[in-house]
């Protein structure tokens, strides 16, 4: 327990990036679907989305929804490695360790961009890390406030 409590607290910790306009570095983007009601989110909202502190996005009765790339995926260790400073791994693991605390929904784990796009598009609550070229197809890049 000592553990997990160790873990969660240094991702609560970590300070993000100062990323401005979408949300991105290098050729990666949070998305969310077109018909999203978010265009925008501060960072620390964001980061709270990310690893589960909140079930919902903040303002609406919208819930959230994570869509996970595979471990290996440049998606998943920029996420990982850029936002949060640790390995895919250990983001994975304090998210495993939130969903069997019953803290967090089960993030949606899919293993290829289209998937990642299709399920996007379909859920108003959704967001992923994509690439900048994956944006359109019914797919936004969420801006940082």
């Amino acid at each position: 327990m000592k553990n997990i409590i160790k873990t969660i607290s240094l991702v609560l910790g970590l300070s993000l990036l100062g990323l401005a306009g979408p949300a991105m570095a290098g050729d990666y983007v949070f998305a969310v679907s077109e018909q999203s009601p978010i265009a925008s989110i501060s960072k620390a909202d964001l980061k709270k989305v990310l690893i589960g502190q909140v079930s919902h996005w903040p303002g609406t009765s919208t819930g959230v929804e994570l869509v996970l790339l595979p471990q290996s995926s440049g998606e998943m260790q920029w996420l990982a490695k850029e936002f949060f400073g640790m390995p895919a791994s250990a983001y994975l693991r304090v998210l495993i360790e939130r969903v069997f605390q019953g803290k967090i929904a089960r993030p949606l784990t899919v293993s290829m961009v289209t998937e990642a796009k299709r399920n996007l598009s379909g859920s108003v609550g959704g967001i992923a890390v994509l690439s900048k070229k994956d944006i359109g197809d019914g797919v936004k890049a969420l801006a940082l406030k």
